[in-house]
């Protein structure tokens, strides 16, 4: 789903609406491999195409997890997005999104040794989250189209320390993506 990529792609597509499912199974030969589900919904709220105007609402959840710890993370967003047309000849539209969620990242210490030095204050951390982009959607002629766009996630570094001192971010992650289409 183009959207997990830069939440200023949701809202195109033909219809009104997108769901998706995902399942990854990474490496199998593991006892214990990752395991990744997602389950994402778009839905147009406006879409007006003689004008080139729409707002979309999103809804992207995922589960990661692995080990015998069975550690991962487990997270939702809801995503609302805008674009307009630009330019006179139509041929350009921008998109601009945020996106705000939270979710909870551990690992289950019943199946770990370690002695009482290594334990940890914390096994389970919640977090909010927020992301953000920007898309450009650009039909250079009838047979070439373009897309560019840029998107940052985990913006406002959420806190996810297990050993409760407070120092540990993630650390904003950022996307550029450039795409040209010859049909």
């Amino acid at each position: 789903n183009p959207a997990l990529f830069n939440p200023a792609y949701s809202g195109f597509f033909e219809g009104n609406g997108r769901m998706g499912v995902n399942y990854r199974n990474q490496w199998a030969s593991v006892s214990e491999p990752y395991q990744t589900f997602s389950l994402t919904g778009e839905a147009s709220i406006i879409r007006n195409k003689k004008h080139r105007l729409g707002f979309n609402l999103g809804v992207f959840a995922f589960s990661d997890h692995a080990g015998a710890l069975r550690y991962g993370t487990t997270a939702g967003d809801v995503v609302m997005s805008v674009y307009h047309g630009i330019g006179n000849r139509g041929s350009s539209i921008l998109s601009i999104a945020g996106a705000i969620g939270c979710g909870e990242s551990g690992f289950d210490p019943n199946n770990a040794s370690m002695s009482e030095i290594e334990s940890f204050p914390n096994n389970q951390v919640f977090f909010t989250n927020l992301s953000a982009g920007i898309a450009l959607f650009h039909q250079i002629n009838d047979i070439i189209f373009m897309k560019v766009g840029f998107s940052g996630q985990h913006l406002n570094r959420p806190l996810i320390s297990y050993l409760g001192n407070g120092t540990t971010y993630l650390e904003p992650k950022f996307n550029g993506y450039t795409r040209v289409n010859v049909s």
